[in-house]
């Protein structure tokens, strides 16, 4: 069953070939095309694409402006009722004047936005008069930990669109580009999980700041160590060697070949370990998402990072999407675009001309393990996005799974790899993980429970925890049990995996 995603408002105006090209051979960023929301408006109200026209005689900041304010304004429309509840009850999100805020190196750059960490802040009291106390409250907060703990490290990252864009591109790609990121802070303000990126705050002229330009609105986040990408890159290389590990090595003819085979040997358990916690995180915060029936659309190492603490977060909601409240999201299909990252796309997303459902994220999730597991690029040998298609869809090609991971892991691969009907579920998958780890750590699961797993709440989370009535409080679970969300999903190979362990 194929159904058509409405929105209203909507204007397209991007060319549906319009890829981006951080990376030459434009496998690993994101494209847009005109028949989603990559390539559309949404407008502050029902204007025909004649009457817009009229208005392109504003400057390419106003026109930002005025688009993506209109983004903001009609945001809640797209909400199911339980997103509603969750949006009523979001944290309070902290404005800032840019001049409050002193930035430190920059983090990250993509094609269209910069990320800087937060040096300190410097209060402007004429905020407070116009903000509420709850802001007042959150500010203070924010400002006041400014540092992690007793770390020099910063707390905090500020997120805008990069100057210059509107001499490279059209006045309508920079309304684009305004409203996506608009888009992504609405999104963000409704999300609560340990997993995910936290919205802190954001500009003092909202929206309606990218009249002064591309800086003038902007998102502060949670500042992030190192990428996904970092964290595989030091794996692959091996834990450093000091002086004295130089020394061992000096006499290493004198240990036996035996005991050489059982080092290395608890060496890659050790890092199975590390590399199933990360992605079992990763899954929680999916997990979460396809349970507010939002897809992601864009997971990608380089869209994970790892916070002081070391917890694995996940960012760039740019190309996340709600999905419609009607029909399954699993199991119809949805008519969307072919937004994300090529190389990581499912095969019914990179195709372009059928639709598709939560599934989508399912593939792409089981790509990501992969590469985490291989320490490898998939598809390293493609170099352009034709030959990818060629590869993907006529070929059938899929990464090679390695016979020494555990057979449930290789498993829930094989049918990741299938087709969207054949998948699991990203809670499936889960449940795998956690069942692969509490067997590592010979049945403890006292830091596998989801109670451990949630604890992470800031603490205007838990204070909204305390005021929401009964009634309207619904925690997300992430699972119940690994033997009563495995039972439908994962019985064909189960017996298997039981096997297995018992030999």
């Amino acid at each position: 069953m194929t159904q058509s995603v409405s929105e209203s408002f909507r204007i397209s105006f991007l060319n549906s070939n319009d890829i981006s090209a951080e990376r030459p051979d434009g496998l690993e960023l994101n494209f847009r095309d005109s028949s989603n929301r990559d390539g559309s408006y949404c407008l502050s109200s029902v204007d025909s694409l004649a009457h817009f026209n009229k208005n392109l005689t504003m400057s390419p900041h106003q026109m930002a402006a005025s688009v993506a304010a209109g983004v903001k304004e009609h945001f809640r429309e797209s909400l199911s009722e339980a997103l509603l509840i969750d949006y009523a009850d979001r944290d309070c999100i902290a404005p800032f004047k840019a001049k409050e805020i002193m930035l430190g190196r920059l983090l990250g750059s993509g094609e269209f936005s910069n990320v800087y960490e937060i040096k300190s802040f410097c209060p402007d009291k004429s905020v407070d008069k116009t903000a509420s106390d709850r802001e007042i409250e959150t500010r203070q907060y924010m400002i006041g930990r400014e540092k992690y703990r007793d770390t020099k490290k910063a707390t905090y990252a500020l997120k805008h669109l990069r100057s210059g864009l509107i001499d490279v591109y059209k006045s309508s790609q920079c309304a684009q580009f305004a409203t996506d990121l608009v888009r992504e802070a609405e999104i963000l303000s409704v999300l609560q999980h340990p997993n995910i990126i936290k919205l802190r705050g954001v500009s003092f002229l909202d929206a309606t700041g990218f009249v002064h330009g591309p800086k003038g609105y902007f998102l502060i986040i949670d500042r992030l160590d190192e990428t996904l990408v970092d964290r595989i890159a030091k794996w692959k290389q091996g834990p450093k060697k000091g002086r004295f590990d130089r020394l061992q090595s000096s006499v290493a003819n004198a240990v036996s070949k035996a005991a050489k085979k059982k080092e290395r040997g608890s060496d890659e358990v050790i890092l199975l370990h590390q590399q199933l916690e990360v992605m079992l995180q990763i899954a929680a915060a999916i997990v979460y998402l396809h349970d507010k029936n939002i897809i992601f659309r864009d997971l990608k190492p380089a869209n994970v990072g790892f916070d002081v603490r070391g917890d694995a977060k996940l960012f760039d909601f740019g190309l996340a999407k709600i999905m419609p409240a009607n029909g399954d999201p699993y199991k119809d299909s949805y008519k969307m675009s072919c937004a994300g990252t090529p190389r990581y796309m499912s095969p019914e997303v990179l195709c372009g001309k059928m639709g598709y459902n939560l599934k989508a994220d399912v593939y792409t999730f089981s790509i990501v393990l992969w590469e985490v597991l291989s320490l490898e690029r998939p598809f390293p040998f493609i170099r352009n996005k034709l030959a990818l298609i060629d590869h993907i869809l006529v070929e059938n090609g899929r990464p090679v799974i390695e016979h020494d991971w555990p057979l449930s892991i290789q498993e829930t691969l094989k049918t990741s790899f299938g087709t969207p009907e054949g998948r699991p579920t990203v809670r499936v998958i889960f449940e795998v993980i956690r069942s692969e780890l509490c067997h590592m750590k010979n049945g403890d699961i006292s830091k596998l429970r989801d109670s451990f797993l949630l604890r992470r709440r800031t603490v205007t989370s838990a204070r909204n925890l305390v005021e929401v009535e009964p009634a309207r409080r619904s925690p997300i679970k992430i699972g119940e049990s690994v033997r009563a969300t495995l039972a439908s999903s994962i019985t064909k190979f189960g017996r298997q995996i039981s096997e297995s362990r018992s030999t």
